[in-house]
């Protein structure tokens, strides 16, 4: 949506990449026959294998002076037998996912969840995919709950709650979301506001962060270790597999360049990077807000919230974190965190056929962070289901990788099993719980987090409106479509058509659905504008005046439009909800804005079924809609008036 547009590249270069094929799944030695046929990597400084004329001794060498990332606090994890068996790290890199695949492999019926209410988190929702006990308890203070001593310093910067030394610093919500993330279960948390965000993003980044450098000093101890019996001329008696396919092990999708700012500054103060951050003005300069940009007059607070700072949505970023910086700008796969817009990501990774197109930096992904889900329904979905449908499939290329480190079950493709999806929205729909239930496979189970009853923004509606709700029925979700635009052309137009409801605003929630109605009342040469997503200023401009002074009857809206506008339109009498919306809050704002004193009798329609019992339950409240999807009757009438607000 930003003017910026600038790219950052993935690569180092512009070569087109191999044409190989896809390494075999569960045969380690084919895989290694297949790397060793292509062709000689271009660097060998994580080359790490004992040679007999002292290579490693230079190639390890190598990898401490140009990382510079030893972990001088020491390695507590690494050290002491008892806390290895109680860090949920550790457990969890190291669980065996074979006994349990079949039972992985099967789809998650909605009855298996377990369900109860949290007085902090509200409705949740958990579900175990193997037998294993929980990985963490939180303890009594960070450095009990298994947290890098990196980490410890600095978390009192960033958190909002003040406690004594002995007690970790966490808010009630906080503590509660920690302890699901140590257990390294996927996450779909559907209650985000502007409120909670910030404490939400924190301990997320806490637990990522804390993954990260746990991963690290895992490698470099291994490293040492390899050095040293290099030295002296013997060999390890066990194998050290600390590492993915590649180095990206965080992937961070955000829907705007301010999102990203944010999330990078947290990061920063985490790592304590401050004064230590690689390229940070031109990151500041790229990815702050434009000076010259003023906001528009007469938004709603949430528009304001959600479009505050630069709303570019094209950028991706890689992040290499080492003891002493943050590598901003590394590339992809010098990069532990990737911080992205489903966009920036897509223009990447391509389509078939496309030369140079590139997806391998997300083969060995092991926390996923999606946050603002419900801004990204308000761009394009299927940048987002393009990206999860490119993880965790088995690289083209070897990108210098050292297989005698790689674990076993990322070669034998078995890496989305140990990858924690965190889904982060304002509110549920079906898209997300379809993107949780295909893409999401931690062997420790899931957990959903929702509003356990939701009141309806209906209350919201301050005017005497009566409001009119038609359940179109159909026999399954494929036909939902159609049958709704019969219901719209047999029952809701001719009725709207009349000179008496001229003025009637058409709101509809899909563009394909935008598009089949335009389409026919140009066909039917129907007085009407329209406004949607693509339409200009000028045009909008035009459109609002026509049909202000009534020389339209029809205006068609559209949600994304409206989500990204939010514009009043002036003069609407009546109002025909072809679709519910997915933000709850459209709906009151919509009803708001007819002028009662332009209107004697306004009136509102609104054309739900069965499968939008999500939306209906945000807009009537969660039992009135169970009611009015079940209900024998498909007409329902409500009237709200100044008192029910």
């Amino acid at each position: 949506m930003g003017s910026k547009r600038k790219r950052e590249e993935v690569t180092e270069s512009d070569q087109e990449l191999e044409e190989t094929e896809g390494f075999p799944e569960n045969s380690y030695q084919q895989l290694l026959g297949t790397i060793a046929k292509s062709r000689l990597p271009k660097r060998r400084r994580r080359e790490l294998k004992i040679n007999k004329d002292n290579t490693q001794s230079a190639c390890v060498n190598d990898e401490i002076e140009v990382d510079d990332e030893l972990d001088h606090e020491g390695s507590c994890d690494e050290n002491d037998d008892d806390t290895i068996s109680k860090d949920p790290f550790v457990c969890h890199v190291s669980f065996d996912v074979e006994p349990h695949l079949q039972q992985l492999d099967q789809p998650t019926p909605l009855s298996s969840y377990n369900y109860h209410k949290d007085a902090v988190l509200g409705q949740v929702g958990t579900i175990s995919l193997s037998n294993m006990e929980e990985l963490h308890h939180t303890g009594k203070s960070l450095t009990d709950s298994h947290v890098r001593q990196r980490l410890c310093k600095a978390w009192p910067s960033v958190s909002s709650k003040k406690s004594g030394s002995h007690e970790p610093q966490f808010t009630p919500l906080q503590s509660k979301l920690f302890h699901i993330l140590s257990n390294y279960q996927d996450i779909l948390y559907t209650n985000r506001t502007f409120e909670n965000s910030e404490e939400i993003q924190n301990i997320i980044l806490l637990h990522a962060l804390n993954h990260v450098l746990k991963s690290r000093s895992r490698v470099l101890k291994h490293n040492s270790q390899l050095f040293r019996a290099s030295q002296e001329g013997k060999e390890l008696s066990v194998e050290l597999r600390d590492q993915g396919l590649t180095r990206p092990k965080v992937l961070i999708l955000v829907p705007f360049r301010d999102s990203a700012l944010h999330m990078v500054t947290t990061i920063s103060k985490l790592l304590e990077s401050q004064g230590q951050v690689r390229y940070r003005k031109r990151f500041q300069e790229e990815y702050g807000p434009d000076p010259s940009v003023q906001d528009p007059a007469n938004k709603p607070d949430s528009w304001y919230k959600i479009f505050a700072g630069n709303v570019d949505d094209c950028f991706r970023i890689g992040i290499g974190v080492t003891s002493k910086q943050l590598k901003l700008y590394s590339e992809f796969y010098h990069s532990d965190i990737l911080v992205a817009s489903p966009l920036g990501l897509r223009t990447v990774i391509g389509g078939e056929g496309d030369k140079g197109r590139d997806y391998d930096y997300l083969s060995s992904l092991e926390i996923v962070i999606c946050d603002q889900l419900d801004v990204m329904l308000m761009q394009n979905w299927e940048h987002v289901q393009d990206v999860f449908e490119h993880m965790h499939i088995q690289p083209r290329d070897s990108h210098d990788v050292d297989f005698s480190r790689v674990r076993m079950w990322s070669l034998n493709g078995h890496s989305k099993y140990y990858c924690q999806t965190l889904l982060l929205s304002a509110f549920p729909a079906a898209e997300i719980n379809s993107l949780f239930n295909k893409h999401c496979h931690s062997i420790h189970g899931k957990v959903k987090i929702s509003v356990p009853d939701y009141q309806g923004t209906i209350c919201q509606v301050s005017l005497h409106i009566p409001q009119t709700f038609r359940r179109v029925d159909c026999s399954n979700y494929s036909e939902l479509a159609d049958a709704r635009f019969k219901f719209f052309l047999e029952e809701i137009l001719p009725n709207h058509s009349s000179p008496l409801m001229a003025q009637t605003a058409i709101f509809i929630a899909s563009y394909p659905d935008f598009v089949h109605i335009r389409n026919y009342m140009m066909r039917e040469e129907k007085s009407f504008t329209q406004i949607c997503e693509y339409t200009n200023n000028p045009d909008i401009s035009r459109a609002r005046t026509k049909f202000f002074h009534g020389k339209k009857h029809f205006i068609l809206l559209t949600e994304r439009m409206y989500f990204f506008q939010r514009i009043r339109i002036r003069g609407v009498h009546h109002i025909i909800f072809y679709s519910l919306p997915q933000n709850a809050e459209f709906y009151s704002e919509m009803l708001n804005h007819i002028d009662p004193q332009v209107t004697s009798s306004p009136s509102c329609t609104v054309i739900y079924s069965q499968y939008e019992a999500l939306q209906l339950a945000r807009i009537v409240g969660s039992r009135r809609a169970q009611v009015m999807c079940q209900s024998h009757e498909p007409l329902h009438m409500m009237v709200t008036n100044s008192k029910t607000s």
